[in-house]
């Protein structure tokens, strides 16, 4: 399958520059056969990754059917989608290429791009190599591209182990900022981890300064298989020999064992003489590099890119549905990564290091809501400016990773571009902890919970409170907040079709999607709509079920619809019905009760439903994800030249240098035979 990239009768040198610009960079850049496909049932692999251009990280995906060809032609399409990287400029359209995909754990991708689609001579074929279901290597070199669903092939993700490390040559009063490096298991090559996070003496930090005592650094990681690990070290006394280590035990959260590490003195390690105990330290003052405020956000945003965990599946929609058979995915919603977020964010603006907190003098920050709560996430604005005007919204749930957008592509996305329904949190009024609420920021320590809110804790299982006391307290905060709403509004409808929906009551009130335009009569009613990548909306309504609501729904196209009617407990769904039926361009559906459940009737025939025990795993993930807004971009302070000799290394840049010298004058001598032909 040809693709074409280019459609121009001319040879445009420049453009040709950044293609083959994109490709090296593609195979170079780090985050970018024979296949058995007995037993698998069909469904989509989606990998994920990313490449520079001038200072601009540009993301990318590759998609192909597990079982790809050998599953029949309709399997064997492969998808790469991506932006131009034209003369070191970022494109801003999304352009997809079309390749095939020979299936199984160990197939090949493979795309002919051409250059100049007048010129069928002038292609060349790549090719994507799957690697046991579990990585990628591009043109025979590791693509760093990361299979966000391996168990597609029944393959388990890369496991990894974490090694701590810190300056061994710390006195008191020095910053403790340790680090960690990740190496694969098995295969022993470095990996990058979806998520880290420190813990020094207990407390959710990446730095503090250090008192000279004996330190216990917890690291938190979680692998790119989505394996979680705890590893821990002990930085010794002031005075004590400083061991280095040679074992670090990590274990799965839960587990019953315990880390330990086991010190070996270096022969050369010579005891330093403990201070008496009359000595006393004299304080240091403490300097700090002086930073700009858009150098202050970049080590926040590099904090929230590092911390922030990402999710099971690759799109929030599909992480929503998939709450209906399986608690897991609640740590995944909008609620709980704005709790996450919101965490984060404390940690840095209450640390005891100085020089971290400073990082938030010239920013505050959040909790914000779209649709009248119907979606939650996090905004960042410069001090003494309007958020609504200046914010920059953290919400990791659309793509199921952190990400940044400013407060106006977010609105387009979640309010149809007039910021209608985004507000401060309504979750976080009752005690105004944030400027965007109408107060003042407030310490973890400080923050407790309700009286409605510990009443409610108190009608939970016994081993959710017990998992609740270990929880930080913004996020203990936030997941209460998310499940007594859930409590409340504990019917919920989730629509993935052509198909508007609104509820009514008896009295002729309405709440949600009538001829296109959004109609908010029931208060107690949350509604999100969301565009999908194919165009078509992607609709979830929560409300509760003892109000006698009737559904209606109105086909806006011709296809399949699927939905969902759930009624939950204690957070977690009892029960869940799946209506399947085609749906016609200006049909009517109605439920015939206000029952969960209820026979949905048009045109004088009913559409029973199907009571769906699990979830139809294979069914969600081959759904199209949800439109992004366009991300925000901060400019990079490294010199480009620098991260490419970083990445590519001198040699490899000397080569791609050559490739590109010899690219563009053979176009050029083309370009003029084909005029001195005219």
């Amino acid at each position: 399958m040809k693709i074409q990239s280019i459609n121009s009768n001319y040879v445009d040198v420049w453009r040709v520059y950044g293609l083959l610009f994109f490709l090296i960079m593609i195979s170079l850049a780090p985050g970018l056969a024979h296949a058995q496909t007995q037993g698998l049932e069909p469904q989509k692999v989606i990998a994920t990754g990313s490449f520079m251009c001038g200072n601009t990280s540009l993301p990318s995906t590759l998609e192909v059917w597990n079982v790809g060809a050998q599953g029949g032609e309709s399997y064997a399409q492969a998808t790469f989608s991506g932006y131009d990287c034209i003369n070191g400029k970022p494109g801003s359209v999304l352009k997809t290429m079309y390749g095939t995909f020979s299936g199984g754990p160990n197939g090949v991708a493979t795309f002919d791009i051409c250059v100049d689609v007048d010129d069928p001579t002038n292609c060349r074929t790549v090719n994507f190599q799957f690697v046991d279901g579990n990585r990628i290597t591009y043109q025979g070199v590791e693509s760093g591209y990361v299979i966000q669903n391996p168990e597609a092939f029944g393959a388990a993700g890369s496991d990894c182990t974490a090694a701590i490390h810190y300056d061994t040559a710390i006195k008191p009063g020095d910053t403790l900022s340790p680090w960690a490096t990740y190496t694969a298991l098995p295969g022993g090559q470095a990996v990058t981890p979806i998520g880290e996070a420190f813990l020094i003496q207990g407390k959710l930090t990446p730095s503090v300064i250090w008192d000279g005592t004996e330190t216990i650094i917890e690291l938190q990681y979680t692998c790119p298989g989505h394996q979680g690990h705890i590893a821990t070290i002990t930085v010794p006394a002031a005075g004590n020999p400083t061991l280095t280590p040679t074992n670090v035990e990590t274990i799965t959260p839960g587990g019953t064992s315990t880390p330990q590490i086991t010190d070996t003195p270096s022969p050369s390690d010579t005891p330093t003489p403990e201070a008496s105990a009359t000595t006393a330290l004299t304080p240091t003052k403490i300097s700090c590099k002086p930073l700009s405020a858009d150098a202050k956000l970049t080590q926040i945003l590099n904090q929230y890119y590092a911390q922030i965990p990402k999710g099971i599946t690759d799109s929030g929609n599909k992480n929503n549905l998939l709450t209906l058979w399986d608690e897991k995915y609640n740590e995944y919603v909008c609620g709980s990564y704005q709790g996450k977020v919101l965490q984060l964010l404390s940690d840095i603006k209450f640390n005891s290091d100085p020089c971290v907190s400073a990082w938030l003098d010239d920013w505050d920050y959040g909790p914000i809501e779209a649709l009248w709560g119907g979606h939650q996430a996090v905004v960042i604005y410069p001090r003494g400016t309007t958020w609504t005007d200046t914010g920059l919204v953290l919400d990791p749930w659309i793509t199921q990773s952190p990400q940044v957008y400013t407060i106006q592509e977010w609105s387009i996305q979640f309010s149809g571009s007039s910021q209608y329904g985004v507000r401060g949190s309504s979750d976080y009024e009752n005690q105004a902890q944030y400027p965007t609420v109408g107060g003042n920021y407030t310490p973890s320590g400080d923050l407790k919970l309700t009286a409605e809110e510990n009443d409610f804790i108190r009608t939970l299982p016994l081993d959710k409170q017990e998992w609740l006391k270990k929880m930080s307290p913004v996020n203990r905060k936030a997941w209460v907040a998310q499940m007594m709403r859930r409590q409340t509004q504990n019917a919920t409808l989730s629509i993935n079709s052509p198909l508007d929906i609104y509820l009514t009551d008896d009295a002729g009130h309405f709440a949600g999607f009538m001829n296109g335009n959004f109609v908010d009569d029931l208060p107690d009613v949350s509604f999100r709509r969301f565009l999908r990548a194919d165009g078509r909306y992607w609709t979830e309504v929560e409300y509760p079920a003892n109000r006698n609501y009737r559904v209606v729904m109105y086909g806006t196209g011709d296809g399949q619809a699927r939905v969902f009617s759930t009624i939950t407990e204690s957070g977690a769904s009892s029960m869940a019905y799946q209506y399947d039926f085609s749906v016609g361009v200006g049909e009517f559906y109605q439920s015939e009760t206000s029952e969960i459940g209820a026979s949905f009737v048009y045109a004088q025939s009913r559409i029973e439903p199907n009571i769906a025990l699990t979830a139809d795993q294979a069914w969600i993930e081959s759904q199209p994800g949800l439109v992004e807004p366009q991300r925000y971009n901060k400019d990079d302070t490294t010199p480009f030249w620098l991260i490419v000799l970083v990445v590519c290394g001198v040699g490899a840049c000397l080569i791609a240098f050559l490739i590109l010298l010899v690219g563009i004058i053979w176009f050029t001598r083309q370009g003029r035979k084909a005029k001195f032909s005219l």
